[in-house]
Parts: structure tokens; C-alpha cells; sequence
């Protein structure tokens, strides 16, 4: 009696280098030419079959019969691998599957032997203690080297079957499970299959290697792992295609509970036929069955014209092919079962057979149904159906079994927000439009809505006040996720920023500055001692000269003057010797009178683009330096603006002075470890780079390409600097927060 057919498994796991051993053995086959012999041997009016002999390891040859239809055209192939025996003619032609299903025939010995006569070597010598030595190490071999040579006809169509029966099953099983080429295959009374049983008081399979180690009791241990490399069980699980099989319940020779051990393995498309009442034998289903699987996996078969051909195709069961999907998320599962072509409608059941969560089935005995898993990770379900039919009258009924994996995934929703931003209000501005790129979402839930809300901070692209707030972003998916992100918003006030220096001249009663002539400035003033004029209208084009005409008046008494100008060409807050304009002496002038001075200033094409001072000193005493304070004289400041040149530029993009460094976005902005700086020039010219700190010293600098700059700023010293990128088209510059790590 059998108790749970369906369940039965393995005793033991497979050893570690079961692939390893038989790959090394498949390589030394290969290294093997096939070097094929062919020779007439009979025929009839639907084949001719030959003797064949193939070359094999060890200085072997591979014996057998192959029959070819007599027809045109490719044809499908099967295989017949023997039954046990030593007997001369234990291996018959085949030329009857070429009669019935129009197929190539091809049977082989496993013996060094012509089939019809008698090999007094065979199954020796066989070495069971060690894996390689066993006598079927080379019968599996041969199995291999029959395929070989059916792949290298040229009028084979590369669909393959391979069948037979007892110690042929057992040979099919496992050669099957080590030759991918082979499409499907047959079996009854199968041999081979849990050789461990003993070890547990159960049942062992032919030819029954743990018997024989009773009475080698020093090397029993090694003939039990041994074993292990011919087991079906372990060679049933690596064959993906279909199987049909017949188990016979009282059989003494392959026991029921072994075979479908190895049954239960395979993971395909797989029919079983259980016969309760038979032995070691094969009854007409079987063979009818393996005909009927033929004619329906390989089509062109049935295209062969003879005359008493059937037409049937017997049972087929299938689940479609994996699927994927997320946790809480119904799978509908649907099982076909045919017979001849035609659903058949019979006792069906699902189930889960591994996974670590579980599934509950909307109804697990039909054929359509939902499943709905609790957790993410890999399922295998298995359908069955069952073919009661015969069982009264017979004792006979058939297993139909399919079963697909599912691969349930955990539902992940990430959202990015942008990194934090640092801004600078403009200069005489008390607010700065602050603009950030929502977060980036990604989800795998299989809604793609996503719901994004901002829950926390300012709005975007809106004025903001000086100060620092953090926005908040939250984001929801129809599978229940959901998911956070936050960035800071920090708006600087111009007066964080590095100033320039003061200077005054604290007497200007009688010497001043009377007028400024240069650009667009037009400026009068009177006795101020110091004045700064701010000249929006005027912007200066690089590599250009223009006029710089000043006026300097006097009161009654007059004396020498001493005349000084600078602009601040790099704009880093600071007059430089080399940002002198004009150095001038002044001869003693009668009272009330104006001195007219003029020079020529030409704006370097090294000048930095934007908004840029320039200082005018006048001074009695001496000259006098660009950060002095004194008695006699007066000081004035004139912001301007420095634009590149028109030969190159359009007006239109360069009105606003805040437009010069709108086309470059630097992030992030105060920075502790790392800068970016982005601009949207398309190309991949070179342009150079520079970081200069409050005295105009240059800390850093480089080459590069492209429009894109990427720098790591750790080591510099916390304060503020100025990036200074120059590309062949203009230059740009940004004012940088660099905060200490902490």
C-alpha cells in the first residue's frame, strides 16, 4: 500500500560535486571524435535500418540499430536505451516507431558488442566503490554518444525523445537529466531511483548497490556515496521537459515507492500512469501512451502515410510558465488538461509545494482559481488531475501534473529629494525666487499612479526671506506604500558675503571729485568724502577700451593731488596693484578751478563677467592705497557691470546683470564635502576652473571638459569663496559657502 504517492522524496541530498563529476566525464566523451560506422542491415517499405557503431570512451564503441524513414524532408528522432540482459539480440530495431510516428529510430547496447551478439564482458568490469568504475558510468556515456551522433544527421530536425523500459528508464532518467537536447521521454518500471531506502528500512532500487555493500562491509560506507552519482532521483530534477511514466504497484524488481521518488522529482509536464495490479511489466497504455506522446510533441510525425497510423495524442497537462508579481496582488492560475487535442473535465487539485509564506487558493480544486501570497519570496505550486476512469474495472488511473514557480516580489516604493540648497538674496534685494526639481519617485507596485505632496516648508519657486527651512515631501502608492524625503532651503543675506574694504577722506573741503565720466556713468557730486554710485546702465564688454574722464575742483587754495583708480577686474572684494587703472600726480592748480583727467580703460578678456567696482582716490598728501582712510581728499565707488563680448553674445540674453550667472547652477550651496557645478552650454569644450578665497588667493584650480564640474572641497577651511569657470564662451562665477564637516 502507498501512502501519499505524491509526496514521496529523497532520503538524502545529492553529493556536492555530482554536477562537477559528470560535467569532467561529459568533456572526456566529447574529447572523443563520434567517428560514426554505418553498414545495411534490412528494410521495408517504410524505413531502412542500419548497424551502427559510434566511438566511445575508454576505447569502446557504442553498438546499435538506426532506422530512417523512407520519405523526404527533416524528421524527429527517438532513442531506446535497453533493457537489462546479456543475451544476444537484447536490443531489437525500432522500425516500427519509423512505421507508426514517422520518426528516426535509433537503439543502442550498452556492451562492447554488435546487438545480436553475446558480449562475455558485459557489465564488467564495475567497480561500485568508486563513482567512475561503475559499469553504467560508461552505459550513460553511451546514451550521450547516441545523441551526438542523431544531432550531427542532416536529416534530423532537432526535436528529440528518449524512451524504454526497466534498466532503459533507469538509463533514460539519467541520461536525461545530464543532455539538454532531449525533449521528452518515456518510461516504466524504472530502475535506478533511491539507492539510500535501505538506510531508512525502506525499500531500495535496482541494481540494489546497498545489498551488495552488506557483504563488503570495509567499503560499504564508500559504496553508499557512491551510490549517490547513479540515482535518478538526483538526475529526475535537473530534466525540465515533459514525462510520461508507468508505475506497476506490486513491482519486485524497481519497487513502486522508489520509482516515484524520482517520479515526483521532475519539474515539467508530467503523466504517470499508476497500474495497481502489475509487476515488473509494462502494459499496452504504456506503449500506446509513448506513441501518443510522440505523435503530439513532434507534429511532423504525423504527416508519415501509413496506412493503420493512429491519430490520437493522449493526455497533456500544462500551467503556462512562470509568473511574477507583488505581495498582495491576486495571481489567477489556470490549468489545461487535454485529451486528443480536447479539454477533458477531471478531478483537479492546486497546491503549494515549497515558499516561505503562505497561499491561500480561491478554490483549490478547480482548474481556474486566484492565489494570493503573504509574503515575497519564490513559490512552487503544482496542479493535479486525475483520470479515475478505469480504476474500477482495471486498477488502473492516471496522475496529469504541472506545476510553475512564482516569484513574488515585496513592493518598494524609494523617493529622492533634491540635495539641500543654499542661496544668496542679490544685492540691494531683501528677497531671492527660490526654484528646487521635485523628488524623484520610483515604485514596482503595478498601479503606476504615485501620490506626491509637499507636508512640509515653503513652496516652490516662490520669494523667500533670508533664514533657513526644511521642506518635506511625502509620497503614496494603490499597494499601501509609502515613503518620505526632506532637503533644507538656506537663504544667505548679501551681507554675509565678503565686503570691501572702507575709505574715506574725511576733509574733502578743498579738493574733490566734481564729475565721473565712463560708460553710461554721469555722475556730478559735490564735497562727500565718500559716495558710492551703483550704474545699472552701465555694462562694459570684455576686450573693449573706453574713456575714463574725472574731474577733479578745488577750493581757493589748492596743492599737489594724487590720483589713484582701481577696478576689481577678478571680483574677489579686493583692488590688487595689477587692478590699477589709473596712478596719476596732480601739479599744484590755482584755486577754484576743475582739472580735467582722462585715460583709456581697456576690460580684460580675463575680467569676470558680472556685477564689478571700481575706485576712484584722490588724495593730498600721497598717494593712497585702496583701503586707506585720510584727512585730504575724497574716495568714490562706481559698481558697474562687466558683460562678454557682443561679437559673440546676443543683447537679448545679457539685459539683466543677474543674468550672468543664471546659466550656471551650483549645488550644493553652503557645501561641506562636495560641489557641483551644472551650466547649460551644450558641447564638450575644455574650460578651466578656479576657487579663490576673500583675498583673492587661488586655492584650487583645474582643467576639464564638458558642462558639468565635480569637486571634493574637504579640505578646505570653512568661510567663503569664489568659483571661477571659464569656458571659451563666457565665464561664470559663484559666490560658495564652504561649512566645517560638523
Amino acid at each position: 500500500m502507498l501512502v501519499a504517492p505524491e509526496h514521496i522524496a529523497p532520503y538524502e541530498p545529492e553529493p556536492s560535486d555530482f554536477d562537477t563529476f559528470w560535467n569532467t566525464s561529459k568533456a572526456e566523451l566529447a574529447a572523443v571524435p563520434i567517428d560514426p560506422k554505418l553498414n545495411y542491415y534490412t528494410e521495408d517499405s517504410y524505413s531502412t535500418t542500419y548497424r551502427v557503431n559510434l566511438a566511445h570512451v575508454n576505447n569502446r564503441r557504442v553498438y546499435g540499430y538506426i532506422s530512417i524513414p523512407k520519405a523526404s524532408g527533416k524528421f524527429a528522432a527517438v532513442l531506446t536505451l535497453p533493457s537489462f540482459g546479456t543475451s544476444p539480440n537484447i536490443v531489437p530495431t525500432e522500425h516500427n516507431i519509423v512505421r507508426d510516428a514517422g520518426a528516426i529510430a535509433m537503439t543502442i547496447s550498452i556492451h562492447n558488442a554488435e546487438p545480436d551478439l553475446q558480449d562475455w564482458n558485459a557489465y564488467k568490469p564495475n567497480n561500485i566503490v568508486n563513482p567512475k568504475e561503475n559499469y553504467y558510468w560508461q552505459a550513460i556515456l553511451a546514451g550521450i554518444r547516441a545523441i551526438d551522433y542523431i544531432f550531427s544527421r542532416s536529416d534530423f530536425n532537432g526535436q528529440l525523445g528518449v524512451v524504454g523500459v526497466s534498466q532503459g528508464a533507469g538509463l533514460t532518467v539519467l541520461t536525461a537529466g545530464l543532455d539538454e537536447r532531449i525533449n521528452f521521454i518515456a518510461i516504466s518500471g524504472t530502475t535506478h531511483c533511491e539507492h539510500q531506502g535501505l538506510s531508512y528500512q525502506k525499500p531500495s532500487g535496482f541494481p540494489y548497490y546497498l545489498y551488495t555493500s552488506r557483504y563488503d562491509l570495509a567499503s560499504s560506507a564508500e559504496i553508499k556515496e557512491s551510490a549517490k552519482y547513479y540515482d535518478a532521483v538526483y538526475f529526475a530534477r535537473r530534466f525540465k521537459g515533459e514525462v510520461f511514466a508507468c508505475v506497476g504497484y506490486l513491482d519486485e524488481v524497481s519497487n513502486a515507492a522508489t520509482q516515484l521518488a524520482a517520479f515526483n522529482q521532475f519539474s515539467g509536464p508530467k503523466i504517470l500512469l499508476h497500474a495497481k495490479l502489475i509487476g515488473h511489466a509494462h502494459p499496452p497504455e504504456y506503449w500506446v501512451g509513448r506513441h501518443d506522446m510522440l505523435r503530439r510533441l513532434f507534429p511532423t510525425s504525423r504527416n508519415y502515410a501509413w496506412q493503420w497510423a493512429r491519430s490520437t495524442t493522449g493526455y497533456s497537462v500544462s500551467v503556462g510558465e512562470d509568473q511574477y508579481l507583488k505581495v498582495g496582488v491576486p495571481l489567477t492560475l489556470s490549468g489545461q488538461v487535454l485529451k486528443n487535442q480536447q479539454p477533458i473535465a477531471l478531478k483537479a487539485r492546486w497546491e503549494k509545494i515549497s515558499g516561505k509564506g503562505d497561499v491561500i487558493f480561491s478554490d483549490s480544486s478547480a482548474y481556474v482559481t486566484t492565489a494570493m501570497f503573504s509574503a515575497a519570496g519564490a513559490y512552487k505550486l503544482r496542479f493535479y488531475a486525475y483520470d479515475y476512469s478505469a480504476l474500477t474495472l482495471d486498477s488502473k488511473y492516471y496522475t496529469l501534473v504541472d506545476e510553475l514557480t512564482v516569484f513574488v516580489e515585496d513592493t518598494k516604493l524609494t523617493l529622492h529629494c533634491p540635495n539641500d540648497i543654499a542661496t544668496i538674496v542679490p544685492a540691494r534685494e531683501q528677497q531671492v525666487q527660490v526654484y528646487w526639481n521635485l523628488p524623484d519617485v520610483t515604485t514596482n507596485c503595478e498601479s503606476a499612479t504615485v501620490n506626491l505632496s509637499q507636508i512640509q516648508g515653503s513652496s516652490n519657486n516662490t520669494l523667500q526671506a533670508p533664514g533657513q527651512f526644511t521642506n518635506r515631501y511625502l509620497a503614496t502608492t494603490a499597494c499601501g506604500d509609502s515613503a518620505t524625503c526632506s532637503f533644507k532651503v538656506t537663504v544667505l543675506k548679501n551681507d554675509t558675503l565678503p565686503g570691501y574694504c572702507f575709505a574715506k577722506g574725511y576733509k574733502p573741503w578743498w579738493e574733490w571729485i566734481n564729475f565721473v565720466n565712463f560708460g553710461a556713468i554721469d555722475h556730478n557730486s559735490g564735497k562727500e568724502g565718500y559716495h558710492h554710485v551703483i550704474s545699472e546702465e552701465t555694462k562694459l564688454a570684455v576686450g573693449t577700451s573706453y574713456p575714463l574722464q574725472l574731474g577733479i575742483r578745488y577750493s581757493w587754495l589748492s596743492k599737489p593731488e594724487f590720483l589713484n583708480a582701481y577696478i576689481d577686474f577678478n571680483q574677489d572684494s579686493l583692488f590688487a596693484e595689477n587692478e590699477l587703472i589709473l596712478h596719476q600726480l596732480l601739479p599744484f592748480t590755482t584755486g577754484l578751478t576743475t582739472q580735467l583727467v582722462e585715460t583709456m580703460v581697456t576690460i580684460p578678456d580675463t575680467a569676470l563677467l558680472g556685477e564689478t567696482r571700481m575706485r576712484i582716490l584722490l588724495s593730498r598728501e600721497q598717494f593712497a592705497e585702496a583701503c586707506s582712510e585720510y584727512d585730504f581728499g575724497e574716495v568714490e565707488d562706481y559698481t558697474f557691470y562687466v558683460l562678454p563680448n557682443s561679437a559673440r553674445f546676443t543683447v537679448s540674453s545679457l539685459m539683466a546683470p543677474s543674468s550672468l550667472n543664471t546659466d550656471v547652477i551650483v549645488y550644493p550651496n553652503p557645501a561641506t564635502e562636495t560641489l557641483t557645478a551644472q551650466w547649460n552650454q551644450s558641447g564638450t569644450e575644455q574650460f578651466s576652473w578656479e576657487i579663490v578665497n576673500e583675498l583673492g588667493h587661488i586655492i584650487l584650480q583645474g582643467v576639464d571638459s564638458g558642462n558639468e564640474l565635480n569637486l571634493t572641497i574637504s579640505g578646505l577651511p570653512k568661510g567663503m569663496y569664489r568659483l571661477i569657470i571659464k569656458t571659451p564662451f563666457t565665464t561664470f562665477v559663484k559666490r560658495v559657502v564652504k561649512l566645517s564637516e560638523t
